[in-house]
């Protein structure tokens, strides 16, 4: 019996080990859960924190791009030689808007027209001039004030102005509409220097500057009707394929070909016309050059 006890007692002791390794392993799993548990809080933190950061981040991003990354601003511009009309009857070209940055000095030619001929032929201007999204009134220095034509000196604009404004009404009629002019550090003609003349020589220039247009204006008008030339021989050149291509069609084929044989020829006719028209336009170019050099002669 003693024997016995004693082998029963030795796997007694041999099992207890092995219990008590099973109870670590146990615990040892729970404290892994548990610890699993708090890095998958802790990731899921994690994510929403850098979630909330990123929508956060979005929102402010959306409120203050524009100061961040400045958008393009749309300016508005007055081509020299246009005419603007305070009524049917009175109208003012600007004649030019030049810019010198090394002066910092704006020039501004106008000519005026009144067919009213009511003796309303005054004038007043201001000038509002936009720098880093800002305006302030400009001083508008007179250098010729006549009837019909107009130059004006504007001092100190820096060279990153954004936009000039020009507005002229009639003087002592408040019930006139007035009229405004526009240019923009994009547009307008920057040239070095700027300098105060006589109106002889203002109207010298302002002659030569058209001459030049209206040179331009001959060799766009040229050049178009050289494309045109080509265009009506590559239509003339269809329509003799197409008539070669007759001779194997039927007669509904024929018909069809007919039809586009005569589309062509009607296109090339208005083409044709075009050019007749774009000629008249040369020669009345021409006739300016010829009557701007007589002017710009009987100023000198």
């Amino acid at each position: 019996m003693i024997k016995g006890q004693e082998q029963n007692q030795n796997l007694i002791e041999d099992r207890l080990p092995i219990r008590t390794e099973d109870k670590k392993r146990k615990t040892s799993l729970k404290e892994n859960k548990f610890f699993q548990g708090l890095k998958g809080k802790a990731v899921r933190n994690t994510f929403f924190a850098f979630l909330g950061l990123f929508i956060l981040g979005g929102y402010l991003f959306f409120f203050t791009s524009n100061m961040i990354i400045p958008t393009s601003t749309k300016y508005l511009f007055t081509p020299p030689g246009q005419v603007a009309n305070f009524s049917p009857t009175r109208t003012v070209t600007l004649v030019r808007w030049n810019y010198s940055p090394e002066q910092k000095l704006m020039e501004i030619i106008v000519s005026m027209e009144n067919n009213d001929y009511n003796g309303k032929d005054t004038y007043q201007s201001n000038c509002i001039v936009n720098v880093g999204g800002k305006d302030y009134k400009a001083t508008l220095t007179p250098i010729i004030s006549e009837t019909n034509y107009y130059v004006m000196h504007i001092k100190n604009v820096p060279n990153n102005f954004g936009q000039a404004t020009l507005q002229i009404q009639i003087k002592d009629d408040n019930t006139a509409d007035s009229v405004r002019l526009y240019t923009n550090r994009n547009e307008i003609k920057v040239v070095d220097n700027i300098t105060a003349k006589t109106k002889e020589e203002y109207l010298q220039e302002q002659a030569q500057d058209s001459i030049e247009q209206y040179q331009a204006a001959i060799e766009e008008l040229q050049k178009q009707n050289e494309d045109i030339k080509i265009q009506i021989t590559n239509i003339e050149n269809v329509n003799l394929q197409l008539e070669e291509d007759k001779k194997y069609q039927t007669e509904k084929e024929i018909t069809e070909t007919n039809k586009k044989i005569t589309r062509n020829t009607s296109e090339i006719k208005k083409l044709e016309e075009t050019i007749k028209t774009n000629e008249s336009l040369i020669k009345e170019n021409e006739e300016k050059i010829e009557k701007a050099n007589e002017r710009i002669a009987s100023l000198s």
